[in-house]
């Protein structure tokens, strides 16, 4: 059974308002590539939204959700 990551765009992007520039370098993303996945133009990799929630200080669970 596969099941489904739902990704909080919404949330993210408050979290990292003003921060992408530090989050990308972060994340070793471009700030473009970071801007992209933000919209949901360009797929997460399970370790960037670890390293997401860890630069944020946030618990994975307050970026995504498994149904």
């Amino acid at each position: 059974m596969m099941r489904r990551i739902d990704i909080d765009r919404v949330n993210l992007r408050g979290l990292l308002w003003k921060k992408r520039v530090q989050a990308a370098r972060e994340l070793r993303l471009h700030p473009n590539t970071l801007a992209k996945k933000l919209k949901g133009e360009s797929d997460w990799m399970l370790r960037e939204l670890n390293a997401l929630a860890d630069f944020a200080k946030v618990d994975i669970d307050q970026i995504v959700r498994i149904e």
